[in-house]
């Protein structure tokens, strides 16, 4: 089965939990909407690797120039780490509403406190501008995210 095909069936599969409909209606329709289209899948644990070598090679400059020290390369690795689990994206492609979001969500899941919070951005801030500055990607998704 081609990657595509595996997406249709996961997608009937999942559409199969919520409403009873016909499959191979379905599965006509969305093969012939998906026709021009190169589907390829791309296993969340690449994802992760990706991230996760981002997130090593900006530690690698860190400690190169010395600027964090042990418990804060522990905190900001921790931050970073659970932000790469949830936003679950290539790095060039994690857009300012992905990193809102999960702000939002830490926010209300962990009910953390607005100082805590700042240290979040000030993490993402300075990992998000390592990786301009290091052309992993062109436009920084931080700008426009204000500290409270």
């Amino acid at each position: 089965m081609s990657d595509k095909e595996d997406m249709i069936m996961s997608i009937l599969n999942n559409l199969g939990k919520e409403i009873t409909f016909d499959r191979n209606i379905i599965y006509d329709v969305i093969e012939k909407s998906t026709s021009e289209y190169q589907i390829k899948y791309i296993s969340n644990e690449i994802l992760i690797l990706d991230m996760n070598e981002k997130i090593e090679s900006y530690f690698a400059c860190q400690s190169i120039s010395k600027t964090l020290n042990n418990e804060s390369s522990y905190q900001y690795r921790r931050r970073l780490s659970k932000f790469a689990n949830m936003v679950n994206k290539p790095v060039e492609r994690i857009s300012t509403n992905d990193i809102r979001f999960f702000l939002q969500s830490i926010q209300i899941e962990n009910d953390i406190s607005m100082e805590t919070l700042k240290t979040y951005i000030a993490t993402l801030r300075s990992f998000f501008k390592f990786l301009v500055e290091e052309d992993y990607i062109i436009k920084n998704p931080m700008v426009k995210i204000k500290t409270p």
